[in-house]
């Protein structure tokens, strides 16, 4: 096998072409001295979300739920994280909360807090609202956030949110 050369890129190094010498020192020959180059390309942390909004229709007692496909664009994994809000009533004080009656949730596999999500990956999430039988009827707004991190590149895309309360 040929001799590989490894090394790490500093986190904070320029996007650009980067030319230098090694010098070789093969045991019992003599040094020898090789260019090497080396292109660092600018990170890249891109997050696309399909639909850009969200609107279900439900009557109290039950779940509604819609789904959304999140894919990243990047050169390697970032951490990606669901932070639904809640869902207000226009002048009101009823409002749908999460954690219990609004829910995100990757339907491959299971997302905690954050999970890894490959570049290039199309993850399929699912939003869900509670409406409790108690719930007046009306239209309640209000956003899911996806979040992609990568060290100190971060990415966000806010969905809006509306749910239709019938009788």
């Amino acid at each position: 096998d040929p001799p590989v050369l490894r090394g790490r890129v500093p986190p904070d190094a320029k996007a650009g072409r980067y030319v230098g010498r090694l010098l070789i020192m093969p045991p019992g020959l003599s040094p020898r001295e090789v260019g090497v180059g080396l292109t660092v390309k600018d990170r890249v942390l891109r997050l696309f979300v399909e639909p850009s909004s969200l609107k279900v229709r439900g009557t109290p007692g039950g779940w509604v739920r819609n789904e959304v496909t999140v894919r990243l664009e990047a050169d390697r994994p970032a951490l990606v994280s669901l932070q639904p809000g809640a869902l207000q009533r226009n002048g009101s004080e009823d409002a749908i909360r999460p954690p219990y009656d609004v829910k995100a949730m990757r339907l491959e596999g299971n997302w905690g807090e954050s999970t890894p999500l490959e570049p290039g990956v199309n993850a399929r999430l699912e939003f869900r609202a509670y409406i409790s039988s108690d719930l007046p009827a009306g239209t309640y707004e209000g956003s899911l956030v996806v979040e992609a991190r990568d060290g100190d590149l971060k990415a966000t895309k806010s969905l809006p949110v509306s749910v239709e309360v019938g009788p």
